[in-house]
């Protein structure tokens, strides 16, 4: 990926604005990812807010089973 970030991508969101995506996997197998508007909060912000909404998301799962490790990006 181009952010240097595990889980964490630089995109184009439905109506092609620029966005920073985190994802991840449900317990479910299911992935998931959200996405933050360069437009709506600007560069570095958008970044940092995709980062901390995935190591949200990744402490979520471990606190219900998941195993994720320092390889996984946690």
């Amino acid at each position: 990926n181009m952010t240097g970030i595990t889980g964490v991508s630089y995109s184009f969101n439905r109506v092609g604005n620029r966005c920073y995506v985190a994802y991840w996997s449900e317990l479910d197998g299911v992935r998931r990812s959200r996405s933050f508007s360069v437009v709506k909060f600007g560069e570095e912000t958008a970044k940092i807010l995709a980062i901390k909404y995935r190591e949200q998301e990744i402490q979520r799962l471990i606190s219900e089973g998941a195993d994720y490790t320092k390889r996984h990006g946690n």
